[in-house]
């Protein structure tokens, strides 16, 4: 079972650069978040996982 997660857009921008990650930050990010971290932000997409 696929479960999402509900995410605030300005949220996960604030989140981001709260944790120092400004300037080329998604080259430090793992594959499957690379894909998608932009849709997140713009809130286009959101998370999800396996639960």
């Amino acid at each position: 079972m696929v479960s999402r997660a509900i995410i605030n857009p300005k949220m996960m921008i604030w989140a981001r650069e709260y944790a120092g990650f400004i300037e080329e930050y998604e080259e430090s990010l793992p594959r499957y978040i690379k894909k998608h971290y932009k849709l997140w932000e713009m809130g286009k997409n959101i998370p999800h996982g396996i639960s």
